[in-house]
């Protein structure tokens, strides 16, 4: 569970400094920031989707 949530917790750090740069999700997935994390799988959650995931709930905020 843990590294779940460090999982978790490492997206954030990578994602949150784009969204709060004001760059837009296209910038954003333009970018792969997720790409690193890949062999962590997202079951069946392609890498852009759960990029597109993240980004909507850092930018509500």
């Amino acid at each position: 569970m843990q590294a779940s949530v460090d999982l978790m917790l490492a997206i954030k750090d990578t994602m949150k400094p784009l969204v709060d740069q004001g760059m837009s999700m296209d910038e954003v997935l333009a970018q792969n920031p997720l790409s690193v994390f890949e062999k962590f799988a997202w079951f069946h959650i392609p890498t852009e989707r759960m990029t597109m995931i993240i980004y909507c709930l850092l930018a509500e905020n």
